[in-house]
């Protein structure tokens, strides 16, 4: 009952001061730090790309299109800004392209969340606004609390910081092995810790067809970007980094030409002449990948380690006697230190035009998302940022593009979540979407 009507109140009448998200409870945005309505209407046009991953549903205004949706009622309603978009790219190549063109002509929105490419075409052109004083003005202490001095620095020029930081808790892409425990003790085996291990575990897999006739011995997929089957992790384990530059004897060099690089392919080589590895994983992508780990056809592979919440929750939901268990990145030998190829994390660049009428709207836009999605309440960062149980991933219709906004320490939080919930037998923490 109290979540139909939290339904229908977002639906059908969000107020400035008193939406109805669940029986008896209301969301008075106007007593939220930093969040301050104008008394006439602002305009404020972004420009974005289109996310292909975002849920569009016509018969429901709160996600109509990226024009009509919760968060362009909520910036109405809550700060009386009426957000519209100069363009919505159908790709990020497209967004680019778009962005040339209006460099070029001077039709530009007044913000959008752009590459480090464009910023820094924006910035030379003089066209992006110094937000200094007015980030220091108008920015939430939670928002200010995000950015680091490096993550300002990022966006400061000559003493002064031109354009907002989105921060964010990005995903680095380290690649680290999973194994199917359950798998192993059918088999009377050890948790793997060389690379010789590995591979003996996957042929031990692969020969006694624990995933069926067609049992994956070590799965691999096209690509770093994917987050299952990650060569990167195999190669890591070699000292071998892919696609990178680094560090040898004090001088920069392409990780894709030292001798670590062609041990790790001769190995691969090796496994992929032996049949152990999918045959086809030159063309296997992200989704693929992550169907053969939730049907249950490979038992140990590489991959991220957010993947837990996606393909293997899904193989357990399958099979309940699966049991997934991270062992880190075996070496040549038990001894050897194996270092993590990963990300940087970095923040986002929020354009602002220079000749923006009001871009303080832009800080107070980006406060009230940080408002209710980071204070701890899981009634508000369920109905703006993320409902997992309708499927309902609101971030997606945020003007910057769909990022959620976050420290770039939210990671150590929520590992202290766990350790201490593990502790406890229950969930403990401060983090709403991890109950969500």
């Amino acid at each position: 009952m109290a979540k139909k009507l939290f339904i229908l109140a977002l639906t059908l009448i969000l107020t400035l001061t008193s939406a109805a998200f669940a029986e008896g409870e209301t969301v008075d945005f106007a007593s939220m730090e930093g969040v301050i309505a104008y008394d006439e209407p602002v305009q404020i046009t972004f420009s974005r790309a289109v996310d292909s991953t975002t849920k569009i549903d016509e018969s429901d205004p709160r996600m109509k299109s990226y024009s009509e949706n919760i968060w362009t009622t909520t910036f109405k309603e809550a700060l009386n800004i009426d957000l519209s978009y100069t363009w919505i790219a159908t790709d990020e190549d497209s967004n680019n392209a778009k962005w040339g063109a209006a460099i070029a002509s001077g039709d530009l929105p007044d913000a959008a969340n752009v590459s480090d490419e464009v910023y820094k075409q924006l910035l030379d052109a003089g066209l992006v606004m110094d937000m200094t004083d007015i980030y220091e003005a108008e920015a939430s202490e939670l928002y200010k609390s995000l950015n680091t001095p490096e993550i300002l620095d990022n966006l400061t020029t000559g003493g002064r910081m031109y354009g907002l930081p989105l921060p964010g808790n990005k995903y680095i892409g380290n690649a680290v092995l999973f194994v199917r425990t359950d798998w192993m003790e059918q088999l009377n085996l050890e948790l793997p810790k060389t690379i010789d291990d590995v591979v003996n575990m996957a042929r031990a897999f692969k020969e006694a067809k624990l995933g069926g006739e067609d049992t994956i011995g070590l799965m691999f997929a096209d690509g770093a970007s994917v987050t299952d089957g990650r060569l990167q992790g195999f190669m890591n384990g070699y000292g071998a980094y892919r696609n990178i530059w680094v560090d040898v004897d004090g001088k920069l060099a392409w990780s894709n030409t030292l001798p670590e690089m062609r041990e790790a392919l001769l190995a691969l080589q090796a496994l992929y002449a032996e049949g152990l590895i999918n045959q086809d994983f030159a063309v296997t992508n992200g989704t693929v990948a992550q169907e053969n780990v939730a049907s249950g056809k490979c038992g140990i592979f590489y991959s991220t380690d957010y993947a837990v919440t996606m393909s293997m929750q899904a193989a357990v939901e399958l099979d309940p006697n699966a049991d997934f268990v991270c062992v880190g990145i075996p070496g040549l030998t038990e001894d050897a230190e194996t270092k993590i190829q990963t990300g940087a994390i970095k923040a986002g660049k929020l354009f602002v035009n220079a000749n923006c009428k009001h871009p303080e709207a832009i800080v107070r836009m980006i406060n009230l998302h940080c408002a209710v999605s980071l204070t701890g309440d899981e009634e508000l960062y369920k109905a703006f940022e993320n409902d997992t149980e309708i499927d309902a991933q609101w971030y997606k219709f945020l003007p910057w593009g769909g990022n959620h906004l976050q420290s770039a320490m939210n990671d150590i939080g929520y590992a202290n979540d766990i350790r201490m919930s593990q502790d406890a037998g229950h969930y403990v923490g401060d983090f709403p979407n991890m109950k969500a």
